[in-house]
């Protein structure tokens, strides 16, 4: 295995602070070096011929996707603010390649999203239950999240919707930018945390 060591100027140091204020490393040096073997084996990949991007697009969504799995912290999903102000991606690129890779639903951001959803849901649980056992079972429950536990919700409701169009009704959705509001009525939304529960 070969060992290689490159300098950084103080331009690319700042460059590399400025974009990872929030990263996995609190060390910009390891930062750093990190960066540094994602390039390289990425312009390997390209001369081996390994990697053949048929856009822009697509190469700076994969190169995005890398930073995320090996740069970022566990528990960050794809944002469009992250990949705008962090990466200078034009906003609107920002928002296709979050999009890509939140719908690319590796484990992790799966995971963190339905946990997110299971939490704005039981906050609203204890309401959701005095509203049916009054019989009021059109009240409407509101969460807020984000894109990632929207999309684990909808899945969810796509779900019970294939088991059985009558139990369920379709949320009402608001959104701005990564943020999610849904209004659920009492008896539907009670359906789908017992589904969520139950894929703990």
């Amino acid at each position: 295995m070969a060992k290689i060591n490159i300098e950084l100027s103080d331009e690319q140091m700042w460059s590399i602070k400025r974009c990872f204020r929030q990263a996995r490393f609190n060390d910009p040096e390891r930062i750093a070096s990190e960066l540094a073997q994602l390039a390289v084996s990425s312009w390997i990949d390209w001369l081996a011929g390994a990697k053949r991007y048929t856009s822009l697009t697509e190469q700076h969504a994969d190169w995005l996707e890398a930073i995320y799995v090996h740069l970022l912290p566990d528990d960050e999903a794809p944002a469009v603010d992250r990949v705008y102000n962090s990466f200078n991606v034009p906003y609107g690129q920002a928002q296709y390649i979050s999009r890509v890779l939140s719908e690319k639903a590796l484990t992790r951001w799966r995971r963190r999203a339905a946990d997110a959803l299971k939490l704005a849901m039981e906050a609203k649980l204890a309401d959701v239950n005095v509203w049916i056992e009054r019989g009021d079972t059109e009240a409407n429950a509101e969460i807020i999240i984000d894109r990632l536990a929207y999309l684990e919700l909808r899945i969810i409701v796509e779900r019970l919707f294939k088991r059985n169009p009558d139990d369920i009704s379709p949320p009402q959705v608001r959104s701005a930018a990564n943020v999610y509001s849904i209004r659920i009525p009492a008896i539907c939304f009670r359906r789908i945390y017992d589904e969520l529960a139950s894929l703990s």
